[in-house]
């Protein structure tokens, strides 16, 4: 869940599609097959850095078009979007950080040398670095919720984000890329 699912993008396409993958092992001096379009799947994540890095060195062999550089992936990572995006005129977006537990844990009431409460905005959204399709996403509404879900996780580093209640009129939520 953590790449773009091209197949789904292109399943009723009339081409032919040549799928290479690449890791951080791959060797920069692979023959990459004869091509018209070079389609970068890979999304941003600490996981995908070094192959990013060597899909780099392979694209910057062809003189096709690439579409979804490697270069440009790293732009997407939750806190660079907003980053990116934020403060653009009829974008809203929330803001979200990258976060050690460390830093959250000083960041609670009673935490280290801490004297105000206000620290953290609830309700907010939190999450593994590194988790995708809603893997140990959680909505937290107060402290206690906080500290369960720390609990309840081993993960060294998360993502935070104000929640922002973006249902429809209808009701539901919707996510919209373009």
């Amino acid at each position: 869940m953590a790449n773009t699912p091209f197949e789904c993008l292109l399943e009723n396409a009339d081409l032919q599609i040549d799928v290479l993958y690449v890791d951080a092992q791959t060797e920069p001096n692979l023959d990459v097959p004869d091509h018209d379009v070079m389609f970068v799947a890979a999304c941003a994540s600490d996981d995908n850095a070094r192959a990013l890095s060597q899909i780099a060195l392979l694209a910057s062999g062809t003189d096709r078009r690439v579409l979804n550089r490697p270069e440009g992936v790293a732009c997407t990572a939750r806190e660079a979007a907003y980053r990116l995006l934020g403060g653009v005129t009829g974008i809203s977006m929330a803001p979200t950080i990258r976060i050690s537990r460390a830093r959250v844990m000083e960041l609670l009431p009673g935490g280290p040398g801490l004297s105000q409460v206000s620290k953290i905005n609830y309700p907010l959204i939190i999450r593994p670095v590194g988790s995708h399709a809603g893997r140990a996403l959680a909505r937290v509404s107060d402290t206690p919720e906080l500290m369960a879900y720390l609990n309840a996780s081993e993960d060294k580093e998360y993502y935070l984000a104000p929640f922002v209640d973006y249902r429809s009129a209808d009701g539901l939520f919707r996510k919209y890329r373009t």
